[in-house]
């Protein structure tokens, strides 16, 4: 069975009695969300830095995603012939 992707990360935790607050990346773009619940509800939104633009994260590719792309690629490079 093939491995699910997951495409949020979490980045951090903080759990107390009967609140936690947790930042997750998100694989594909890098950006963060914050999200926050307790016992009355939840919410998540976008983290942004003082201008108001969105918190990127550098992500790096998981195994998955690089075995995908070096098959692509090698693939590619059998079927292009080179341009000199």
């Amino acid at each position: 069975m093939a491995k699910k992707y997951e495409r949020f990360v979490k980045s951090y935790d903080s759990s107390k009695f009967a609140s936690s607050t947790e930042i997750w990346v998100d694989k594909e773009t890098g950006v963060n969300y914050l999200f926050h619940s307790n016992t009355v509800g939840s919410g998540m939104t976008v983290l942004v830095d003082r201008e108001g633009k969105p918190i990127i994260t550098t992500v790096f590719p998981d195994d998955e995603k690089m075995d995908l792309l070096k098959t692509i690629l090698n693939d590619f490079n059998k079927n292009v012939p080179f341009l000199g």
